[in-house]
């Protein structure tokens, strides 16, 4: 018995989805790191309007309003996101991916300062040595690899910034809205932003990079 039980654990839906959305993540950086050679906005272009069509085809499917319930807060919840995900590509592009991507998983450190302020949340205080741990690796990254400037560790711990705003947004949203026009209203904004924002750096993109830049939309979703 305890043997199943500490498998049905170990194995639940929730961290079977966790562990699977981790792989389709850095699966993503790295066809973003494929094509780094092209404008950040474009490439926020691609993941986004790929992602939004999916969504809208979702929610089309099950009947559901893309409108959503609570506009403030989802329309805020898409500009941090946008800035989150904007900063990210630029890290990615501009710095060793494993680095940018640890700067980005600083977002729980800022997700619990916010938990705490804004949502009245406890924080136990193991967890604050947990948090001043993983920010101490950023300065070991920052030490140690002579290839992360300040300006993009900045960008990094910014992004991340943002990245924690977007957690307690959706918190503050809970089960009011549909987690699919949540992302929506995320992915058409910054679709329709960067779309104005690439004219001048648009890159035709061959069909290998097509493919890359379907398969960073894709994952993302």
């Amino acid at each position: 018995i305890k043997t199943s039980l500490s498998k049905s654990t170990l194995f639940s839906p929730g961290i079977q989805y966790m562990l699977l959305s981790t792989l389709a993540f850095v699966a993503m950086h790295t066809c973003v790191k494929s094509v780094a050679h092209f404008h950040v906005f474009e490439i926020v272009f691609f993941r986004s309007i790929i992602t939004a069509i999916l969504c809208m085809l979702y929610l089309r499917n099950k009947k559901i309003s893309l409108i959503g319930n609570q506009q403030k807060l989802l329309i805020l919840r898409a500009i941090c996101g946008i800035i989150a995900m904007t900063l990210f590509f630029i890290t990615v592009q501009r710095m060793p991916l494993g680095a940018s991507v640890s700067l980005k998983y600083l977002s729980p450190i800022f997700t619990a300062v916010f938990a705490l302020t804004i949502l009245k949340e406890k924080i136990r205080p193991i967890q604050w040595l947990f948090f001043l741990t993983a920010l101490g690796g950023v300065f070991l990254l920052k030490g140690f690899d002579t290839r992360i400037d300040t300006l993009n560790l900045v960008l990094g711990v910014t992004g991340a910034l943002f990245g924690g705003l977007v957690y307690v947004l959706i918190r503050k949203i809970g089960e009011r809205e549909h987690p699919m026009v949540i992302i929506n209203y995320f992915m058409l904004s910054a679709a329709i932003l960067a779309a104005f924002a690439m004219i001048p750096f648009w890159q035709t993109p061959t069909l290998n990079e097509c493919l890359l830049l379907f398969a960073i939309g894709t994952l993302g979703y």
